[in-house]
């Protein structure tokens, strides 16, 4: 399975460099699949310094995505709750095996799909326990990841948010509440992974949540646009042109 993921991911980043101009193809990359090795290192410089480099490391942020555009069009299909369950499952093992299977993506996944169960069986979700689960089931998977700067900065982000989010909500309620929900998600993540980045990269950046609420919809709509344009090239390039072309 490890040896067909990697035929699947080097097949989708030979057409992301077909679809897009030089420029632009390692940030695609990055986006859809992880990995910054096609981006400049002053490119890349800037977008850690601005607190969004997590945009070209998959992560939560992409699983969010997935679910969510998942979980959207099966219920404009009417699909049944139980249903929807097992293809959100299928479709985030594919996705977590095309780009190896890495912490943040099984952390994001595994919470994603116990949440989903319990809503669908009518119970109410318990963040922590699926955040404790998850982090046990990747641990088990690989135990090395627990020296790993990438774990602990998945694993303190969904923390943060899950014990924080709803007080800063309630801080801010003067704002209004698609800005008070997003400066409290972003601010939530950043508190709860402040002590990592210090430890692990010697400081943080002070705009990231501004950064964070500019840019994380537009690379939510670049993500879209280029993962549709990876599903239509594979019936026919000419489709996917213009979809590349957009995003």
């Amino acid at each position: 399975p490890m040896a067909w993921g990697a035929f699947v991911r080097s097949a989708a980043e030979t057409a992301i460099a077909n679809m897009y101009p030089e420029q632009a193809r390692g940030v695609m990359t990055g986006i859809l699949l992880g990995g910054h090795a096609g981006i400049a290192d002053r490119d890349y410089r800037a977008f850690r310094d601005a607190g969004i480099a997590h945009v070209l490391a998959v992560s939560g942020l992409h699983v969010g995505f997935v679910v969510a555009a998942l979980v959207a069009l099966m219920r404009l299909l009417r699909v049944k709750k139980r249903a929807q369950w097992w293809i959100t499952a299928g479709i985030l093992a594919f996705y977590s095996l095309v780009v190896g299977f890495v912490p943040s993506v099984l952390r994001a996944s595994v919470m994603a799909l116990v949440l989903l169960y319990a809503r669908s069986g009518g119970q109410r979700p318990d963040s922590l326990s699926a955040l404790s689960f998850a982090l046990v089931l990747v641990l088990i998977i690989n135990p090395l990841d627990w020296f790993g700067a990438g774990l602990r900065l998945s694993f303190c982000a969904a923390l943060g948010i899950i014990l924080l989010y709803p007080s800063l909500v309630r801080a801010l309620k003067r704002l209004p509440r698609f800005l008070r929900e997003g400066v409290s998600v972003c601010l939530a993540a950043q508190l709860g992974m402040l002590t990592v980045m210090v430890n692990a990269f010697n400081g943080f950046s002070v705009i990231a949540v501004f950064a964070n609420l500019l840019f994380v919809p537009l690379f939510g709509v670049l993500m879209a646009a280029g993962a549709l344009s990876l599903l239509l090239n594979a019936v026919s390039a000419a489709v996917a042109g213009p979809v590349a072309f957009v995003g």
